[in-house]
C-alpha cells in the first residue's frame, strides 16, 4: 500500500496521537485511551437508524434475537461457560465472578470451539465480519445481582458499540455521559465508548447481553484495509511508517 496515499491522511494523523498518548476530542466529553482518530461524528447514544452499517446490523441481530436468546440460554448450562472478565480488577467493587464473559470472536476470529457451541450465533456473525472492528471482540458479558462497573473509557473512537439485550430482568442500566437507559431483551443498544460510561445490575437476578464492535461507519475502504493489514495481521511498522508518525509529533 503507497503511504503517501492521501486517503491515509487521517491514519498518520491517529497513530501520531497514539504515539503521543494523546489527540482532540470531536466532543469535550470524549476521554477514550490510545488517541483518536479525526473527522468522526461523535456522540454518547446511537441510534440504530443513524447508519446504514448500525442498521444493518441492527436487523441481522434482532431478525435472529429468538434464536440466539435460545442457543446461548442452552450452551450457557455448560460447565465453566463463563469466564471472570479480565478487566475486574480495574473495578475494586467487583469480586470474583460478578462480572463474566464468554468470547465469541475476537482480532478477527473465533475462539476456539465457538462454532460447535454457538453455531446460529457463528452462522450470523459470518454476516457481520466485515463490518466488526478488526481489534474488537463478540462476546457475552454477564453481571451478576448487585454487581457495578465503576465509570470508564475505552478507546479509541474508532469503534461503535452494540449490547444485544439476552436475559436482563428489570433494575438493570447503562449510563454514558451521564445519560442512563436498560436493555431489552432481544434488542440493540448502540453507543461509543469513548465516552465515560457506567453500568449496574440493582436486581436480584444475573443480567447477561451480546456485545461487539463495529467499525465506526466513517472510517473509509482505504483506511480500514490500512488497519486491518497492520493491527490483525500485526504488521511490524516499516522505518518509513514510524518516520511519518514520529514527523507529525515532532
Amino acid at each position: 500500500m503507497n503511504l503517501d496515499m492521501p486517503e491515509l491522511h487521517r491514519v498518520w494523523q491517529f497513530l501520531a496521537s497514539v504515539r503521543a498518548g494523546a489527540g482532540l476530542p470531536t466532543d469535550p466529553r470524549q476521554i477514550g485511551k490510545n488517541g483518536f482518530f479525526p473527522g468522526l461524528t461523535a456522540r454518547p447514544w446511537h441510534e440504530p437508524s443513524d447508519w446504514e452499517t448500525t442498521r444493518f446490523v441492527t436487523d441481522v441481530l434482532e431478525g435472529r434475537a429468538a434464536d440466539i436468546l435460545a442457543e446461548q440460554a442452552r450452551a450457557s448450562t455448560a460447565p465453566a461457560f463463563l469466564q471472570r472478565h479480565p478487566a475486574s480488577g480495574l473495578h475494586p467493587a467487583l469480586t470474583g465472578n460478578a462480572w463474566g464473559i464468554h468470547e465469541v470472536w475476537r482480532r478477527g476470529s473465533f475462539l476456539p470451539g465457538a462454532r460447535n457451541r454457538l453455531p446460529i450465533l457463528c452462522a450470523t456473525l459470518d454476516e457481520l465480519i466485515p463490518r466488526l472492528a478488526p481489534t474488537g471482540q463478540v462476546a457475552f458479558h454477564t453481571m451478576q445481582p448487585g454487581a457495578r462497573l465503576r465509570p470508564h473509557a475505552d478507546g479509541p473512537n474508532t469503534t461503535l458499540t452494540c449490547h444485544l439485550g439476552i436475559d436482563v430482568p428489570d433494575g438493570c442500566w447503562l449510563r454514558i455521559a451521564g445519560e442512563s437507559r436498560t436493555w431489552s431483551n432481544g434488542r440493540c443498544l448502540w453507543f461509543d465508548h469513548s465516552f465515560e460510561h457506567d453500568a449496574a445490575n440493582e436486581s436480584q437476578l444475573p443480567r447477561t447481553i451480546l456485545l461487539l464492535d463495529i467499525v465506526h461507519p466513517e472510517i473509509t475502504p482505504a483506511e480500514l484495509a490500512f488497519w486491518r493489514e497492520r493491527c490483525v495481521r500485526r504488521v511490524v511498522p516499516s522505518v518509513a511508517e514510524k518516520s511519518k508518525i514520529v514527523k507529525l509529533t515532532s
